[in-house]
């Protein structure tokens, strides 16, 4: 650590408010702390407005609720195309046939537990392979797509492999 990376660790360190609230900002992370993360959480000036927009009445906590399982149900849609859910298709086929109507009306039961649980699960899975950065590797691209970021910079490489023959032939 250079000076100046241990000064403002330093000030951050002595300023407990600053602190607090770099911390606040991701909270979520001190899972071994959970007196501090509750303390940060009820702290947080969203959640204190969550708070005080309850006490005043402008919804309740049911609606809220209600609303982030309708956003829920949004994001299942948008991640639905990134889930193979033919194994689904094929039980509700099973039980409803050709009447889109019974859908509405089918139960944990009737779909069953293990084929929604893993439903959830690939939910899950498609939800972290969608915000993973996925590397590039040019040399494994698709016959006839160029990756024109990997070509522009391949100069750097034939220089760096030159200087390498160089070095290794004197």
């Amino acid at each position: 650590m250079n000076e100046s990376v241990k000064n403002e660790l330093g000030k951050l360190l002595v300023n407990q408010e600053a602190l607090l609230d770099v911390l606040a900002k991701s909270h979520s992370s001190l899972n071994d702390y959970p007196e501090l993360q509750d303390y940060l959480a009820r702290k947080n000036p969203n959640v204190v407005n969550y708070n005080r927009a309850l006490r005043e009445g402008q919804f309740t906590k049911q609606e809220f609720l209600d609303e982030i399982g309708e956003r829920l149900n949004w994001l299942a849609y948008e991640l639905q195309p990134h889930i193979d859910m033919d194994f689904l298709t094929e039980r509700v086929a099973s039980l409803v046939g050709g009447d889109l109507e019974k859908i509405k009306a089918l139960t944990i039961e009737e779909i069953g537990a293990d084929l929604l649980s893993k439903l959830v699960n690939l939910y899950g899975g498609a939800l972290y392979s969608i915000q993973q950065s996925k590397p590039s590797y040019p040399f494994l691209a698709t016959k006839g797509q160029v990756d024109h970021a990997f070509w522009k910079q391949s100069h750097l490489a034939y220089d760096a492999w030159i200087d390498a023959t160089k070095a290794i032939t004197s």
